[in-house]
């Protein structure tokens, strides 16, 4: 599953607020994004996909936000929507994001996996991947998203390499050692079920889910 969604990146609060002179009393407490919603909308622990979806909408709503701050919401709501089965509506926040900032490395990731899961548009979902990595390198999400291209394509060598890379930073993205435990199945590389048996113990479901778009052991 998507560990875009498993990353918390810093809070942005104070960056949507319009202007110094838009203190924290102008804006209601349930609304600002340092708040409950805020941590709800950047998926903090374990929120249902549905929840975040409602909260990031909440903020995008708001008269307050400046569109600058859009981009991290949808990318957000975005990810939820992933988790959620909502995939038309998960391209259409990505897009919107680029749309805003053509340098949001994470929207190109997600928007890469969504086409190479969903529509499998496998050459535009690759094209979205190198774009993202070309802005961010060390972007670990666009490093699982490019593999699971490649798993698509039967390119498990490059797929194990991008995956590799996607682990760098935690042991427990369950998303990514399930594709590189699939990669290393289909190499003939005898450590594939020690992989696959990690992803399941940090989230059950993830075969089933991985299923869903053709990707099995």
């Amino acid at each position: 599953m998507r560990s875009g969604c498993d990353e918390m990146r810093a809070m942005k609060g104070f960056a949507v607020l319009s202007g110094c002179a838009a203190l924290l009393f102008c804006v209601p407490a349930q609304a600002y994004w340092g708040g409950e919603l805020g941590r709800q909308c950047e998926g903090a622990s374990r929120t249902a996909p549905e929840r975040v979806i409602k909260a990031c909408t909440t903020i995008l709503a708001e008269t307050y936000l400046r569109r600058e701050a859009k981009p991290e919401l949808l990318d957000h709501r975005g990810n939820a929507y992933i988790n959620a089965g909502q995939f038309a509506e998960a391209l259409a926040d990505f897009d919107g994001a680029i749309a805003i900032d053509p340098n949001d490395s994470d929207a190109y990731s997600g928007r890469c996996w969504v086409k190479a899961a969903w529509s499998h548009d496998l050459p535009a979902a690759l094209a979205d991947c190198n774009a993202a990595l070309r802005i961010r390198p060390a972007n670990h999400d666009a490093h699982d998203s490019r593999a699971l291209v490649y798993l698509l394509r039967g390119d498990y060598g490059q797929a194990r390499a991008d995956l590799d890379a996607a682990l760098a930073d935690s042991s427990r993205r369950a998303g990514s050692l399930y594709l590189r435990g699939v990669a290393k199945k289909h190499l003939g590389d005898a450590s594939a079920a020690s992989d696959i048996d990690a992803a399941e113990a940090v989230d059950p479901d993830i075969a089933v889910f991985y299923a869903k778009f053709g990707i099995t052991p």
